[in-house]
């Protein structure tokens, strides 16, 4: 993934120098998250500041977090149907509303 992204950052698209390229994939790798978030960020905020930088985190993490949804929505609207599904479902939204209750006492 690191060679493509160099070839079309540097080498295709000239929007950073190679030395700028070994800076942004130090950074990237010692801070937490996906490479391929922190140099979107970093290359939108390199080229627009703050809106270019959230406009390129969006743009990389939207798709698949659309995918995400979809499916998610394809599985439950299959499984909402069957009784025993519906009983489970219950027993896990209860569990979590439960946890997400406690967490809020604790605080």
């Amino acid at each position: 993934m690191i060679p493509q992204i160099k070839e079309t950052l540097v080498d295709k698209k000239g929007w950073i120098s190679d030395n700028d390229m070994l800076e942004l994939l130090a950074i990237c790798e010692s801070t937490p998250g996906p490479v391929a978030i922190n140099m979107a960020t970093y290359i939108g905020y390199k080229r627009k500041k703050f809106f270019g930088a959230l406009l390129c985190t969006f743009g990389v993490v939207l798709p698949s977090f659309g995918i995400i949804i979809l499916v998610e929505i394809y599985i439950i609207y299959k499984l909402i149907f069957k009784k025993k599904m519906n009983a489970i479902l219950l027993i896990l939204i209860s569990v979590l509303v439960g946890i997400g209750v406690n967490l809020i006492y604790l605080i």
